[in-house]
């Protein structure tokens, strides 16, 4: 990812700014992400463990974005380019923080950011807290998953 910053964007009465994290600083910002990484993966059914991501983020495999507020990091979201026959789309496997009104107009962003690198749709996976926020901001909502372990 590009080490420039993306434009701040105001949500209540505080300024957030948004930054995608160039890959070579996300060992800088670890410590204070990886709780909100655990928060998701925790609840991932097993997908995935924060050293995975941490791996995925180093390797290139995936992309990280950051909320700050105040200098204080609010959100984060873990973005990774799929590619499938018929689609090319950006999946959103990690996206957690608090004052969510500050943050989550920042999808517009991370979609312009994916439009930019040949992805037709944004994907994810979100428990059921976020149906109807998701649909606020015009998500199609598609697939309920679920797992059983054998």
């Amino acid at each position: 990812m590009d080490d420039a910053r993306m434009a701040p964007r105001f949500g209540g009465d505080a300024l957030s700014v948004l930054e995608g994290v160039p890959y070579g600083k996300i060992e800088s910002v670890w410590r204070d992400i990886e709780p909100l990484v655990r928060s998701v993966t925790d609840k991932s059914l097993g997908n995935y463990t924060p050293e995975d991501i941490y791996v995925s983020l180093i390797e290139r495999d995936m992309q990280l974005w950051v909320s700050r507020n105040d200098g204080k990091i609010e959100a984060i979201c873990v973005t990774r380019i799929d590619v499938a026959p018929n689609i090319k789309t950006c999946a959103i496997p990690i996206i957690a923080g608090s004052n969510r009104e500050h943050w989550l107009d920042f999808v517009d962003t991370i979609s312009a950011w994916a439009k930019s690198q040949g992805c037709q749709a944004l994907d994810g996976f979100f428990r059921d807290g976020w149906k109807r926020v998701l649909k606020d901001q015009g998500w199609s909502l598609g697939w309920t998953f679920a797992r059983k372990w054998i």
